[in-house]
């Protein structure tokens, strides 16, 4: 399948479209074949600096700074260097470098000193000179070093790492504390006699003496971070020396010599966390994938793209699963990042997976992610693309062999807030990030056009602001300068370190309504004239005017602030998202499709009044829906609050998801007023009263859960099915008496995400439109079953039914499992041989009565309803006491029921006959 790329968008100021490579303080390339490995970029901790290190092939262009490296046979020199970069003009100056040195750079890190700590792997049975009397030696053995400020060696550890062998040790990741303890993380891909893999973790003292060290030891091939984050890499420690991992490997591992993933085989990642004395104090696993895993040092929390696709939630039951409305397939689906505590309690999350909640679709397997101490996120991405977009108001997919690379800033709570753009050319690559307060950082590739495409392929060209690069410009005849493999695609490629700071970003051109007049085309009504197709527009307090028009009105983008109360024309054209935190009303609509909008959010709501709508948008959509006019919705609905003003939802088939758990979040249903076909799932608390407005076209059907500490369950899923029960006929009894038929008005099946653990509840059925009714009230019984195939059967308190316009209801009390429910009919009347009569030793005299009549019980009553034979309540009595007295002299002669509850929570029904 042809992989679809999706396109960034390019911010505007005013009218005009910002170009690729605006808002940058300064760029430069390294000019080396193949492109520079930067491995380390960091502040210094004035801002003034950045050091930075890594790799080259060839040759390198710092500057007035040339290095190279002459072949090694019949591939290119090598290079590793270290220096700094003047944060003010861009000038880089190399401190150190080597050429050919058999010792690989997989990690550096600096300290606040300026000092550097280089960890890698050496490849020579021969002694090693680092410079200033340090050596090392020994083939396949980690290397640790510590250089100065000025590039002086002043020392360097190697690591047999278990068994050599023919692979190469590597650093994974290696990072020195404020205390100058310097901690490393490292794997030898060599197996032993048991085919395990040593991966041990060490804490070194700043003279590189080692304090303690954890082995771990896995069977497979790989484990955890044999990816290329050198971003990361020194990020695993908080200031308090506390260190935390997360590791991944296939086949299992030791870690300290207990076994891990713990509990379950399906369990892939493990969290270990370890205090500075090398004490673990949490080792966890748990169902998910883990990269881009990082501590932020102030605070010791931990960030880090989480992915799962399983019913098991992990330590989170809170994640943003925004696809889960979508497809049944997707209800446990997360793919973004996440944020805990230490200790791993979550914090927050945001899924980079969809275009639903992230519309310029972030590689989330490719891109480089770095927290911020502030709560935001800085991404390197990259994106493809002929035309000018506007962030956070137009996407596409388009086919271009054009790309660029791209700095994402989000707020605190992760949203997309704005980007920069820059280095356009035929292809980009995202190296390393690093920030100092709100200016950044970093290293991106860019290379020429493929030689496969093009025989003669052209050095690559980028340019970030007023700087125009040329890749290679470490010579101009590559041929010539590096005799090796010049012009083949796999080396047609050069990296660039950029600057640029969080002010310089552009930023879309916006326009707020002042509602002088009512007409949205006049530009006295905005206060930076009429929106166009790339502003945006606010509505930020109420007006006297609502913006009317007589022609199609447009907008980039558009957001109602709290307390707004605004009518919008319905033909409105946005072309970006929507924030709605007040009140939209729509009138006549006719087919909603979200007015354009990319996304529909915010925290307010949407009425629909005038003629029936329809509800055809198919992207995110946040708000509560009021109907003052009727709604019918061909998509599932994910909403926090439903209002039915005299109006109806009618779903086809389709679900509608309350997300708010307030028993209130569903209001104004009535024998009008209800929710047609579908399913209807609310969010609930522990205690609460719920009502599901269900019903069919001729009529409302009504199930209502009053929950009493349930425990386990945080939702409730219900449908109504119109007509006769289906399956099998009911063959129970109650009392003694037999239930074998049901109403055939319809029944209900209530479903929670899983059956309560705890706590029950009362189950109220108001279900109209039968034509098999029951002269007597006390027949109704309510019946339930586990499923379509198991046998109904009776459950909870009985209590007796009440009749009003066709309209039975009936509700049963102390349940504690939920399942299909019906109304079903008894071949006699169930409250004259209740079992709760004798078990509580009802006493009821005189019985016929003229006047007064007692009830007494065994245990103390609270409260008397009376019901007369249609059942409709007469009166309604509270009691405190074993022995109470009703006085039936006001009523007519005839039959009533007596609902008597008891303190003990039992309730009867008794028949009294009045004379």
């Amino acid at each position: 399948m042809k992989k679809l790329v999706q396109l960034f968008a390019i911010l505007i100021i005013g009218n005009v479209n910002a170009q690729i490579g605006g808002g940058w303080d300064w760029a430069f390339n390294t000019g080396s074949l193949g492109g520079a490995n930067i491995k380390h970029m960091k502040y210094t901790s004035d801002g003034s600096e950045i050091l930075f290190g890594g790799n080259a092939l060839a040759a390198a262009y710092f500057g007035t700074t040339t290095l190279s490296a002459p072949p090694l046979g019949s591939f290119p020199g090598q290079i590793k260097f270290f220096g700094k970069i003047n944060s003010a003009t861009g000038i880089p100056t190399i401190i150190k470098s080597f050429s050919n040195l058999p010792i690989n750079f997989d990690c550096i890190t600096t300290d606040d000193g300026g000092n550097f700590y280089i960890g890698g792997a050496i490849s020579s049975v021969n002694s090693v000179d680092l410079g200033n009397g340090v050596s090392v030696s020994g083939m396949n053995k980690c290397v640790i070093a510590k250089f100065n400020a000025s590039g002086s060696a002043i020392w360097a550890k190697t690591y047999a790492l278990g068994v050599t062998g023919a692979v190469q040790t590597n650093i994974l990741k290696l990072a020195v504390s404020n205390a100058g303890n310097l901690f490393f993380w490292a794997y030898n891909g060599n197996a032993d006699a048991n085919s395990n893999r040593n991966s041990p973790l060490y804490k070194l003292d700043s003279s590189g003496n080692t304090l303690w060290f954890k082995d771990a030891l896995n069977s497979s091939n790989t484990i955890s971070y044999q990816v290329n984050e050198p971003s990361l890499s020194d990020k695993f420690i908080d200031n308090n020396e506390n260190v935390h991992l997360f590791l991944n490997a296939t086949g299992g591992y030791t870690f300290d010599g207990v076994a891990y993933p713990n509990g379950s085989a399906s369990l892939a990642s493990t969290l270990i966390s370890l205090n500075a004395a090398g004490t673990i104090t949490k080792a966890q696993s748990f169902a998910g994938g883990i990269s881009s895993f990082q501590v932020l040092r102030n605070s010791g929390n931990l960030v880090f793209k989480w992915t799962q696709s399983n019913a098991n939630v992990a330590p989170f039951n809170n994640l943003p699963r925004v696809l889960a409305s979508l497809s049944p397939t997707y209800a446990n689906h997360f793919k973004g990042m996440v944020e805990t505590t230490s200790n791993f309690s979550f914090i927050k999350a945001k899924d980079y997976s969809t275009v639903i909640d992230n519309p310029f679709q972030i590689n989330y397997n490719n891109d480089v992610f770095l927290a911020l101490p502030n709560g935001k996120l800085i991404i390197q991405t990259e994106f493809v693309k002929t035309v000018s977009f506007i962030a956070g108001v137009d996407y596409g997919y388009l086919d271009d062999s054009n790309t660029a690379t791209a700095i994402v800033e989000t707020d605190t709570n992760w949203n997309i807030a704005k980007f920069i753009t820059g280095g356009k050319t035929a292809s980009v690559f995202k190296q390393y990030l690093t920030s100092y307060n709100d200016t950044y950082a970093m290293s991106a590739g860019f290379s020429s056009h493929d030689i496969l495409i093009s025989p003669s392929p052209t050095l690559p060209t980028t340019s970030y602001g007023t700087v125009n690069l040329i890749g290679f410009n470490a010579a101009s005849d590559l041929t010539t300068a590096y005799g090796i493999y010049s012009t083949t695609s796999g080396f047609r490629k050069d990296y660039a370190i950029v600057q640029t700071k969080s002010q310089n970003f552009p930023l879309i051109a916006s326009t707020t309504w002042l509602g002088t007049t009512n007409n949205w085309n006049m530009a006295t009504n905005w206060s930076n004239g009429v929106p166009t197709a790339g502003m945006k527009a606010f509505f930020n307090a109420a007006t006297n005017n609502f913006p009317m028009v007589s022609s199609s009105p447009t907008a980039a983008t558009l957001e109602v602030s709290a307390g707004v109360n605004i009518t919008l024309p319905t033909t409105l054209a946005l072309v970006g998202n929507l924030k709605n935190d007040g009140n939209i009303i729509l009138n006549n609509v006719g087919q909603f499709n979200g007015l354009g909008a990319k996304e529909w959010k915010g925290t307010g709501s949407v009425t629909f009044s005038g003629t029936g709508a329809t509800f055809m948008y198919n992207n995110s959509f946040t708000n509560s829906l009021v109907l003052n006019s009727n709604v019918s919705s061909f998509r599932d609905l994910t909403i926090p609050m439903l209002t039915l003003n005299n109006a109806g939802l009618t779903l086809f088939g389709k679900k509608l998801s309350i997300t708010n758990p307030s028993p209130s979040a569903i209001s104004g249903a009535n024998n009008t007023s209800y929710i047609n076909g579908g399913t209807v799932e609310r969010a609930i608390n522990a205690i609460g009263i719920y009502e599901f407005p269900m019903g069919t076209v001729s009529f409302a059907q009504t199930a209502i859960i009053n929950a009493n500490n349930l425990v386990g369950i945080n939702r409730i899923a219900t449908t109504f099915t119109e007509g006769a029960i289906t399956g099998s006929t009911p063959n129970t009894t109650i009392s003694g008496v037999a239930i074998t038929s049901a109403l055939n008005g319809g029944w209900f099946s209530i479903n929670p995400n899983q059956q309560p653990t705890s706590g029950n509840y009362d189950v109220t059925l108001k279900i109209q439109g039968s034509t098999n009714l029951s002269p007597t009230v006390g027949n109704y019984v309510v019946i339930n079953r586990n499923n379509a195939t198991s046998p109904w059967a009776t459950a909870g308190n009985y209590n007796v039914a009440t009749t009003a316009g066709g309209v039975v209801t009936i509700k049963n009390s102390n349940l504690t499992s939920f399942s299909d429910f019906a109304i079903g009919r008894a071949a006699s009347d169930v409250s004259l041989s209740n079992d709760d009569f004798t078990a509580n030793k009802f006493s009821i005299f005189p019985n016929p009565t003229a006047s007064l009549v007692t009830i007494s019980a065994k245990e103390t009553i609270s409260k008397i309803d009376l019901f007369d034979i249609a059942g409709k309540q007469i009166l309604s009595q509270n009691a405190n006491g074993a022995i109470t007295n009703l006085d039936l002299s006001n009523l007519n002669s005839g039959i009533y029921f007596a609902r008597i509850l008891m303190i003990n929570g039992i309730i009867s029904t008794q028949k009294i006959v009045k004379n």
